[in-house]
């Protein structure tokens, strides 16, 4: 009652029109009508004012479980876009409203919603996840080049790989790129997130072919010797 008009102790309300006892200042709120009187020179109206009072009871909102990809950097902000009648916690009561540039954990948070500025006092949970993809698992890896071995034949442990010629950006190489010496980098996709890329160490060998000088053999003998003018 004291909430109607704040520190007036002139004024007097009653639930009903008409006779009654004056209702204590403590006595809570409920949505329906109350009646006021006014007392100066120590004689009280006879006539009460009717007032409505509405109690906003703001539900929560309905709001879902989110999950994010570590690389996106995540906020309060994202995990309801462009509304600014939610406010988001970090606990189930109390606490202070997280501002929308708090970077998002894995964890639980709880959102209010304001309407008619009346903000709810239940809280709706929301579980967010943040995956954080690791980079597949390979190792250093060497082909002959005779071989012709390309991006397909490269060994990964991992899903969705894509490989790379650059640590970042870039675009992925395609499958039948033909290997040379260099370095690669591998990635992989899991929840729809992507990895950071494991840089891997391909050493392509050409090998020479064997240098022999022309050699003469005499019949019968096992000791061959240089012609002469061969190196």
């Amino acid at each position: 009652i004291a909430h109607l008009i704040p520190n007036n102790t002139n004024i007097k309300w009653y639930d009903m029109a008409t006779g009654g006892m004056a209702l204590a200042v403590s006595d809570v709120l409920i949505s329906g009508t109350y009646y006021a009187t006014q007392t100066l020179n120590n004689c009280e109206s006879v006539g009460r004012t009717p007032v409505t009072v509405t109690i906003q009871d703001t539900p929560a909102p309905a709001v879902s479980d989110r999950e994010f990809c570590i690389s996106e950097n995540a906020t309060i902000a994202h995990l309801i876009p462009n509304n600014t009648n939610i406010k988001w916690y970090d606990m189930a009561t109390g606490g202070m409203a997280l501002a929308p540039s708090n970077v998002l954990v894995s964890g639980t948070y709880y959102a209010t919603q304001t309407l008619n500025n009346c903000e709810s006092i239940s809280r709706t949970p929301v579980t967010v996840i943040i995956h954080n993809t690791p980079a597949p698992t390979a190792v250093n890896q060497e082909f002959c080049i005779a071989e012709g071995k390309t991006i397909n034949d490269l060994a990964v442990n991992g899903s969705n790989v894509k490989w790379y010629n650059v640590l970042t950006g870039g675009t992925a190489l395609n499958s039948t790129t033909v290997l040379t010496t260099g370095t690669y980098y591998v990635s992989q996709r899991v929840e729809n997130c992507t990895s950071s890329r494991k840089a891997i160490a391909v050493f392509v060998l050409s090998t020479a072919a064997p240098l022999y000088s022309s050699l003469e053999v005499c019949e019968g003998s096992s000791s061959p010797h240089v012609l002469d003018g061969d190196a």
